[in-house]
This record gives structure tokens, sequence and C-alpha cells, in this order.
């Protein structure tokens, strides 16, 4: 994979040349055009990819099993009116209970 054979690739020695470009007023909009590029994005975006397949297919249902509010503030009612097609979520219990834990692991 990506991540096994980079390391060969990686340079040793940060020249002014490449200080200067780092600061360069332009560099958001470069970093930006290369996110997809970038060697963490290639490592992970199987992850990304299917986090956010399985959150916009729960939000979806969501709004189609137990109605929704429009940015107006209207409540519309569920369009599958079924004692069937019930909401999907998760207790908060466990991301509650691990939060700090989280925060640790992501800090240090």
């Amino acid at each position: 994979t990506y991540g096994e054979g980079s390391p060969k690739y990686r340079r040793t020695v940060y020249t002014h040349d490449d200080w200067v470009r780092h600061r360069s007023p332009d560099r958001f909009g470069n970093n930006l055009s290369t996110l997809f590029n970038s060697g963490i994005y290639k490592q992970v975006a199987n992850e990304v990819f299917a986090t956010t397949a399985v959150a916009t297919f729960v939000f979806l249902w969501n709004m189609i099993a137990g109605g929704y509010t429009d940015l107006a503030g209207v409540q519309h009612g569920p369009i599958i009116d079924s004692p069937l097609a019930q909401m999907v979520g998760l207790p908060m219990t466990a991301f509650t209970i691990l939060t700090p834990s989280l925060g640790l692991l992501l800090v240090f």
C-alpha cells in the first residue's frame, strides 16, 4: 500500500526554498487543491467514504421514516408512515463515557 512504500520518497533535508514555498501566501489554495493527492488521504479514503456513506444513509432514512424540519422551521411528517419503518440511532452512553479517553488519545 501507499503507507508502507512512502518512506523511501521522504526528504531528510528541509531547504530555504522549501521554507519559502511553505510560507507562501498562496499555500492555503495550493493545499486545498492537492488535498486528494496527499498520503494521509490515500491511506484513510476508504474509511472516510464508508463512514460518510453510513451517516448519509442514516440521515436520509431518519428523514423518510421520522419526518424532518425544513430550514424555515416547518415540520414535515414522515414519508413512510408504517410501524415497520422506525428511526435508526445509537445510544449516547458509549460516546459520553469514552469522550475523555478519546480526547487524551488525540492530544497525546
